[in-house]
């Protein structure tokens, strides 16, 4: 009763979040159109519950256990409402970093085998929530400071001040050492028309 309680309130919270979202794929997001939308929360919700296939959207299965839990509708509330991180971008141009290491990001995360990954100064390992194998990238700009999605190759982030809602006021951030990360973490909005912090969870 709990579970189906908390899922009816996250359906609720989405009647205002904006469609407007064109990014990379996230957790939630099932046609790949780079957002989440209200219909597929409503669709995971209907997984959850057992009254759809997983089938529908098994993208929503971060953790490939053959279920929706509430984590992980959580997290597709989360994209559906600040928006899909954005993918990797390999050939943008960064003003903080170690030029060395950022010169070889956009071949580390575009490899798919060991050796390439490794070739690319990589780490080669499994997911923290998947369980799938995949190549850790250093970004090269560890701690370099940030307040814009823009600034980094990968997450602009900072702790969590208390609850989700304190990171409204948080102003500035660092950039993330490595890509992929698993974590809870204030940072910025990925929508060009929001502004400031929002806490944000990720589970590759």
């Amino acid at each position: 009763m709990l579970r189906a309680a908390f899922i009816a309130t996250t359906v609720l919270i989405l009647g205002s979040a904006s469609a407007d979202r064109t990014h990379a794929q996230c957790l939630g997001d099932c046609d790949a159109d780079g957002e989440v939308a209200v219909a597929e929360i409503v669709s995971g919700v209907a997984i959850a519950l057992d009254r759809r296939p997983l089938s529908d959207c098994a993208v929503l299965d971060a953790d490939a256990n053959q279920v929706v839990s509430i984590f992980e509708l959580t997290s597709a509330v989360g994209f559906a409402l600040i928006g899909c991180p954005p993918a990797p971008t390999p050939t943008a141009t960064v003003s903080c970093g170690d030029p060395s290491v950022t010169a070889r990001f956009g071949d580390c995360v575009r490899s798919t085998t060991q050796a390439d990954c490794e070739n690319a100064g990589g780490e080669w390992g499994r997911y923290p929530f998947s369980g799938m194998e995949g190549c850790f990238c250093p970004t090269g700009q560890d701690a370099c400071p940030c307040d814009s999605a823009d600034d980094c190759l990968s997450y602009c982030s900072a702790g969590i001040p208390g609850g989700f809602d304190a990171c409204a006021t948080v102003q500035m951030g660092t950039c993330d050492a490595v890509t992929p990360i698993g974590a809870c973490f204030c940072t910025p909005s990925f929508s060009p028309d929001s502004q400031g912090f929002s806490a944000l969870c990720v589970d590759p």
